[in-house]
């Protein structure tokens, strides 16, 4: 009899390591994985979902995407932007086994934090879980897809996963696109580009153009502000600027004398975020 009940407690525990074991591959996908179906705790849209912003994106229908196609753009310029409420999120994109058409890195930004960095190459493979971020404040968050600083090409999107009680919302702010703005001061110009990106040329005695050094800079030499997210508005100041980002990050660089964006004073070359979840920057008169 007591042989029995260890052989029973036996069976009892095999089986019980087979559940898990079975458990954990089921709902212990990694990065690189094809994955058709959203996990326990998790849940799809698609890339057609109207809270996705991605202007400009063509539709392809190659092979077995989720819902039967995923969205692309060879170029390098065209960021995704969307909103999601919840703790986690995970991007699934079709792989692709050629560098001729997608950018080598490729971030996933949170809230104005580059959280993953991933490549889009390699074995062709539909549905591929490409990024996941996990353990975020559960609120809502700002997120964008884009190419690296420095790489070409583009992106594909097939699904976003969050989740299961989260929900995908489009961006506050819808005005994704908007003019080029020219501002001056500093004895510097700012371009403001489009897509948020800000350059900046001109006398560099404080550290005002934001490049990392003091050295001036011509129309035909201008710098690019390194910031980790579109930009929407910046603020000259008196030999410094602050910018504010499309998260309501604020980044200062210049002189830092008078200790506005942190205890060092000195001269800070480059941005650095010094406060958050600010909607609108105004200079003073």
């Amino acid at each position: 009899m007591k042989k029995q009940i260890v052989a029973l407690s036996f069976v009892f525990l095999l089986i019980t390591v087979l559940f898990s074991v079975a458990g954990s591959k089921t709902n212990g996908a990694v990065l690189g994985d094809n994955l058709p179906t959203p996990e326990n705790g998790w849940k799809r849209y698609d890339d057609t979902d109207k809270a996705i912003i991605k202007e400009g994106y063509s539709t392809s229908r190659d092979g077995t995407p989720y819902q039967g196609s995923y969205s692309y753009t060879p170029d390098n310029n065209k960021p995704i932007y969307f909103d999601f409420t919840g703790d986690k999120v995970r991007i699934i994109s079709r792989k692709w086994n050629t560098t001729n058409y997608y950018a080598e890195k490729v971030q996933l930004v949170i809230d104005g934090e580059v959280k993953k960095e991933f490549s889009i190459h390699g074995p062709t493979q539909n549905q591929t879980l490409m990024a996941e971020v996990v353990g975020l404040e559960n609120k809502r968050h700002k997120a964008i897809i884009r190419v690296a600083e420095g790489y070409s090409k583009g992106i594909n999107l097939d699904a976003i996963d969050i989740d299961e009680n989260g929900e995908l919302l489009a961006p506050d702010n819808n005005d994704t696109k908007m003019d080029a703005r020219l501002y001056s001061g500093n004895s510097a110009l700012y371009k403001l580009q489009s897509n948020g990106d800000l350059y900046a040329w001109g006398n560099n005695n404080y550290g005002q153009l934001g490049s990392g050094d003091t050295n001036k800079r011509t129309i035909s030499t201008m710098s690019k502000v390194l910031i980790p997210e579109p930009i929407t508005d910046i603020v000259i100041g008196n030999r410094f600027v602050i910018a504010l980002g499309k998260s309501g990050n604020v980044y200062g660089w210049g002189d830092n004398t008078s200790l506005l964006f942190n205890d060092e004073g000195g001269l800070i070359l480059s941005p650095v975020k010094f406060d958050k979840d600010i909607q609108s920057i105004i200079k003073a008169e």
